[in-house]
């Protein structure tokens, strides 16, 4: 067992910083989903998102774990052929993008302009603007009053 920590070790190490921070992401992010799905073998769940696959879940892991390892490798071999640089824009292009996608989201919503009610205006200022709109509805308002006194005389 000594042996096998060692070697799993060595083999860690050995890996550019890129594939090393992409096997520790990947790495958690299973083991995270594997403990969520080992009570129901019958269903497979990533977060509140639940489905019921014909096959066994174990065969997803499989497929995760190969995939994890691929990619780590592919990762290490850019590092190898001096794509260094590459490497770290693959394993960081995904947070990246989240970023942008979630700020240009929020400038988003904070600038877009809402109907309704305008927080931090008061209810007299409110009312205020109304009385503007409504001096103008008062001058035919004084104008059937002087008709209705002429209609008197």
């Amino acid at each position: 067992m000594k042996n096998v920590t060692n070697t799993c070790t060595k083999a860690f190490k050995s890996l550019c910083s890129p594939a090393q921070l992409y096997f520790v992401l990947s790495a958690l992010s299973f083991i995270m989903i594997l403990l969520q799905n080992c009570g129901d073998s019958s269903s497979y769940q990533i977060g509140t998102i639940k489905v019921k696959p014909e096959c066994h879940n174990v065969v997803f892991f499989i497929f995760k774990a190969l995939y994890i390892l691929g990619f780590t490798y592919l990762l290490n071999w850019f590092c190898g052929k001096q794509l260094k640089t590459l490497s770290w824009v693959i394993v960081l292009l995904p947070f990246i993008a989240m970023f942008l996608i979630l700020g240009a989201t929020m400038i988003s919503i904070m600038s877009s302009n809402k109907e309704g009610f305008k927080e931090g205006k008061d209810d007299d200022e409110a009312d205020d603007q109304g009385e503007d709109d409504d001096e103008d509805n008062d001058d035919d308002d004084d104008n059937e009053e002087d008709e209705e006194e002429d209609d008197d005389v």
